[in-house]
């Protein structure tokens, strides 16, 4: 049985296309999939913020909606309610806000430019486990940051 000839790509032009020019323009092809609006990358963070706003509503809302519910709710069931919301959305701020943090100072601290020759020794002396130890550091950090200020503002 012969082999067959692998077919050539033909360019716009008329042209059979290189290797090159065919990487290059599947390469194209991968960087205009990634502005599909399913494609985004920016979902995760979306999502975040999003239930940050929903619980800020539920807070915001929490007495109507409870005497909407229950129209024999006392004053102090909203109150206790209120109060267990409003943790809630502190703690889940507070996290969210760190998370979107770390996402900002992540590719700084790991990923560095082959034109910086200044950082060459951090390059070679950080290991993958240093980084995620360091993030995790900075992560835990900002968390209890955030809530000891909200143990203070209470």
């Amino acid at each position: 049985m012969q082999k067959q000839k692998e077919i050539p790509v033909i360019g716009i032009n008329g042209y059979p296309l290189s290797e090159a020019d065919l990487a290059e323009e599947m390469a194209w092809e991968r960087e205009l999939n990634g502005f599909n609006f399913w494609h985004w990358l920016g979902w995760k963070a979306l999502i975040a913020v999003g239930q940050v706003l929903i619980l800020l509503g539920l807070f915001v809302y929490s007495g109507p909606l409870l005497r909407l519910i229950d129209p024999s709710a006392a004053a102090l069931d909203i109150g206790v309610l209120s109060a267990v919301l409003l943790a809630i959305l502190m703690v889940d701020a507070f996290v969210v806000s760190a998370w979107l943090l770390l996402r900002m100072v992540r590719p700084t601290l790991t990923e560095f430019y082959e034109w910086d020759d200044e950082h060459d020794y951090l390059k070679k002396g950080i290991t993958s486990c240093l980084e995620a130890k360091i993030l995790t550091g900075i992560f835990s950090g900002l968390v209890l940051l955030c809530c000891a200020v909200f143990l203070v503002l209470l």
